[in-house]
């Protein structure tokens, strides 16, 4: 009998690719870790965002700002991250993920504190400018979780990561609470060092395996997946680890891939891919401009606690809402109350998500922010409570959506565009929130009605536009 030689029996090994890995190690420690890590990132990342909603008061009596000063500067950070979110996820793409966020974080501190002894406010919208420059590279701790876990729970995990940014809101909240009264400078010198963590934490988290195998770096991958499954106490397939353009593909498969790689970015815009990338632009747009419209908007809405909108003139009400106040107790309540919504609301969403499907939910959930929105237009005497039991609901949507945007986004898209196509589709949320404070700060000052109903209006065509995506995702392995 003829005997095969090594190179031979090399090819007649069987192969597995990082999916049927990942599947068969399973979900344990391994995904724990990066889930923590990708999580603390969402945490850190609302502290940043949004630490401007609750110092606005602050900073309007501090610096004498006019409602279009501080729509300006509301404008600053998402300008940042729009700017920035392209060259970003172009790194993250070419050198990994973990690596970039690393480094981002280091400079996030930085300009963190030194914002802290900012002067005036040109100062001020400088380094707002600076920190969404730079801080919308955490953004990517999305894709990074999503690529380490196995298909079976891949949405458990992207949507719930979530809960992270609620917790961090919800510190920040208390943070300010306990701080502002103090002088609103040691809040973000506080900040500050809690931003230290991501960068330790950072040593403990491997590097994506499907990043590698894009690389060609297949013995890395393979030495990331033996140490998932050592420490999830499983093995992995027989055989050697593959490309997705190896035998376990089909031919035509294969021409795919490599189309797909000469392409570049240019893929989520092929025939393929058009018109779900339309609707994801319409959907983020959506996302960034009702979630932080209903942030921006929760100080000014509990304002008019025993007051109908209609019977306060557009002079008073532009005099009344301009006028210096600084949070009261019952505010910060109010906020940490509103900002609780989003955990039921993630939490249904992991469920809706694998029951109905990611098409359905979206619906769902932009028909009820709409229709949230479209409740606080008609005007009645608002009482706290309402108020308060409406923006809970609206933001509990909100943030199912908002998460499930990420969850649509990382699924849809091949990995060697994944981090590019989050990043460009991003900056629909980005515009949106530019916009948000002039809606929210200018024209909600002006003419109540108008900029609340704008809001319901948005939500509710989201919702039918939501109907024409082309793809439903629940269950299908990412390419």
């Amino acid at each position: 009998m003829a005997k095969i030689s090594n190179e031979e029996q090399s090819l007649l090994a069987p192969f597995y690719t990082v999916d049927q890995g990942l599947d068969k190690i399973g979900a344990g420690l391994f995904q724990f870790n990066v889930f923590v890590y990708s999580g603390s990132l969402r945490a850190f990342h609302a502290l940043i965002d949004l630490q401007l909603a609750l110092l606005i008061p602050t900073w309007q009596c501090e610096f004498a700002l006019s409602n279009f000063q501080l729509a300006l500067l509301t404008a600053m950070f998402p300008l940042g991250n729009m700017i920035g979110v392209n060259p970003l996820g172009y790194l993250c793409d070419k050198y990994g993920r973990r690596r970039v966020v690393n480094v981002a974080n280091i400079f996030i501190i930085l300009l963190s504190a030194v914002s802290a002894f900012v002067p005036n406010f040109t100062w001020l919208i400088i380094m707002r400018f600076m920190l969404g420059l730079i801080d919308v590279a955490t953004s990517m701790c999305t894709t990074y979780c999503v690529e380490f876990m196995p298909a079976r729970w891949r949405s458990v995990a992207v949507v719930s990561i979530s809960l992270f940014w609620t917790l961090g809101t919800c510190v920040l909240v208390g943070l300010s609470y306990l701080l502002v009264p103090i002088g609103w400078r040691y809040l973000v010198l506080v900040i500050s060092i809690l931003l230290c963590i991501p960068p330790v934490h950072n040593l403990c988290v491997p590097v994506s395996p499907r990043y590698l195998v894009e690389k060609g770096q297949l013995e890395e991958a393979k030495k990331v997946l033996k140490l998932g499954a050592r420490l999830n106490c499983r093995s992995l397939p027989e055989g050697e680890l593959s490309t997705n353009i190896q035998s376990v593909q089909t031919y035509n498969s294969t021409c795919q891939q490599q189309q797909t790689k000469k392409e570049g970015i240019l893929t989520i815009f092929r025939k393929k891919y058009r018109l779900t990338t339309f609707i994801m632009s319409v959907i983020w747009f959506t996302c960034g401009f009702l979630g932080y419209g209903a942030v921006l908007i929760t100080a000014d809405i509990f304002t008019y606690d025993n007051h109908c909108i209609n019977h306060i003139s557009n002079t008073s009400m532009s005099h009344f809402m301009s006028h210096c106040n600084h949070l009261t107790p019952q505010n910060y309540f109010d906020y940490l109350v509103t900002t609780l919504a989003e955990i039921p609301g993630i939490i249904v969403t992991v469920f809706l998500v694998e029951i109905i499907g990611r098409k359905i939910t979206f619906i769902l959930e932009f028909a009820i922010s709409g229709i949230g929105f479209c409740l606080l237009f008609i005007c009645f005497p608002f009482e706290t409570t309402t108020k308060t039991v409406l923006l809970f609901i609206i933001r509990a949507a909100n943030a199912g959506a908002f998460n499930l945007t990420f969850l649509y986004t990382g699924e849809v898209y091949p990995t060697v565009v994944r981090a590019r196509a989050l990043s460009i589709l991003s900056t629909f949320s980005r515009v949106a929130t530019i916009l948000t404070g002039f809606v929210s700060q200018v024209l909600l000052r002006e003419h109540f009605q108008v900029a609340i109903g704008l809001f319901g209006t948005v939500g509710l065509l989201t919702a039918v536009a939501s109907i024409l995506l082309p793809y439903e995702t629940r269950g299908k392995r990412i390419e």
